[in-house]
């Protein structure tokens, strides 16, 4: 059998590590979070809010990752979803690590492995949060708090989503890497404005939204007739978090969320609000992990037949062993009598 190259080492090490990295900062989140958690004060059935709020974020993801999928496709890379939802679920936890980028970066690192071109997986990345914007523009207009600076934010967007702009961050992606050793890909070929992305984005937000007014909802009750202001202030307050050069958008999101939803309830809530909903984030993202870890398990279980798991389970072989003489023997005692 032959040993690891040096490189394939090297590449082994870089995954331990940003695992454990991974693993350490999670549980800081988790920890530093949690001991925030203590002094809420939630309201009567608060729990079906916040399984509410968990599911919808889990689909949210699972949207992010078709989202990611559909621009794959658009840039011309036949990949198959069941790998697309994998490779993002994988890495959407590393996002915790300092940086703010380690989730990317294994994103682009496993689509290399997996044949796609630096270019264009780098593309996708890129592409990725600019749909996410242009739905959360499109979800924030509901509100039209502020109709003229979101509507030229949305027409600049949806310009720069336009396949003409794509065409121009693909060729500026290709300059960056005329000096390097690294083979330029093909042209691309897509033609067709992306509203299939823009919905995806848009859906994204929409369910974002909704979890958050759950988790509000939790700590604070509210008529139902308030959940389109809530929703679209809160992508308005997500935007400007991805928007403004802070890390990991922390401050700004907790600011603009005061801001904008001052008038559905008092910081104090507003700021308890935003610290469970990242609780609920990191429960959706782990949850959402552990299934697709899972899911090769549950189907290697479905494939075996029941006789098959009986005859492969070890209790069952010593009852065997035991049952077999014994009711032998009473039968030959019988025959005899």
């Amino acid at each position: 059998m032959m040993s690891p190259t040096v490189p394939a080492l090297w590449t082994r090490s870089l995954k331990l590590a940003i695992a454990c990295l991974t693993l350490v900062f999670l549980g800081k989140t988790a920890l530093s979070h949690g001991q925030e958690l203590r002094h809420l004060a939630f309201q009567p059935h608060a729990s079906f809010f916040l399984l509410g709020a968990i599911a919808l974020l889990l689909g949210s993801e699972a949207v992010a990752a078709t989202l990611w999928h559909w621009i794959l496709g658009r840039l011309d890379q036949a990949i198959p979803l069941s790998w697309s939802f994998t490779t993002f679920f994988k890495t959407t936890l590393a996002r915790y690590v300092p940086g703010n980028v380690w989730h990317l970066v294994g994103r682009v690192h496993s689509a290399r492995e997996h044949g796609v071109s630096l270019d264009k997986v780098g593309l996708s990345v890129i592409l990725e949060p600019l749909f996410m914007i242009a739905g959360g523009l499109v979800i924030s207009l509901l509100c039209l708090r502020f109709p003229g600076l979101q509507s030229l934010s949305l027409l600049f967007c949806l310009g720069l989503l336009h396949p003409w702009g794509i065409h121009q961050l693909f060729r500026l992606i290709q300059w960056a890497k005329a000096n390097t050793r690294i083979p330029v890909s093909a042209p691309l070929q897509t033609r067709h404005y992306p509203l299939r992305e823009i919905a995806g984005g848009s859906v994204f937000m929409l369910l974002r939204g909704i979890a958050f007014y759950l988790t509000l909802q939790a700590l604070h009750p509210m008529d139902w007739e308030a959940m389109p202001s809530c929703i679209s202030g809160f992508s308005l307050a997500w935007l400007l978090s991805i928007v403004l050069p802070a890390p990991g958008g922390i401050g700004v999101f907790e600011s603009a969320a005061i801001e904008v939803l001052q008038d559905l309830a008092t910081p104090g809530v507003l700021l308890s609000a935003v610290v469970l909903y990242r609780v609920l984030c990191l429960a959706s993202e782990v949850l959402g992990v552990g299934l697709i870890l899972g899911a090769p398990v549950l189907k290697d279980l479905g494939t075996i037949s029941w006789s098959q798991r009986r005859l492969e389970n070890p209790i069952h072989h010593s009852l065997k062993a035991i049952a077999i003489p014994v009711l032998s023997s009473g039968f030959r005692d019988s025959a005899n009598s």
